[in-house]
């Protein structure tokens, strides 16, 4: 694992660009899932020890512009997830709505037995 704060950022940074393509390509499987899911693992990790060094300085403005380089790969992959939230969240809706109209008109679709119709006047 790299040591420096320069060569955490520039590993942070990779692994933010690896994820933001792996969240690119259209396409749902496990194995996708679990690519992602080990890169938000692997960031996870170097935060915290960025988070650690970083901490022991007084002074963090050298790698503000390091810095402002990941927060906007980070701020575009927020939008892309939001995104994808609000789809699965439209798609979500409009599945309960079509269940609700089912139930709603369900006698109206059921189909008569043998196609026949019973007439109760006679």
């Amino acid at each position: 694992m790299a040591s420096t704060i320069n060569e955490l950022f520039d590993e942070l940074q990779e692994m933010t660009v690896a994820l933001r393509n792996e969240l690119v390509q259209s396409g749902d499987g496990v194995e996708i899932t679990e690519r992602v899911q080990a890169l938000i693992n692997g960031r996870k990790t170097v935060l915290a020890q960025l988070g650690k060094q970083l901490g022991q300085l007084a002074d963090t403005e050298p790698y503000r512009a390091k810095f402002e380089q990941w927060k906007e790969v980070e701020t575009a992959i927020e939008k892309m997830i939001s995104d994808a939230m609000e789809e699965l969240s439209q798609k979500i809706k409009g599945s309960k709505q079509k269940r609700t109209l089912t139930r709603q008109y369900h006698s109206y679709l059921r189909v008569m037995p043998y196609g026949s119709f019973i007439d109760k006047k006679k």
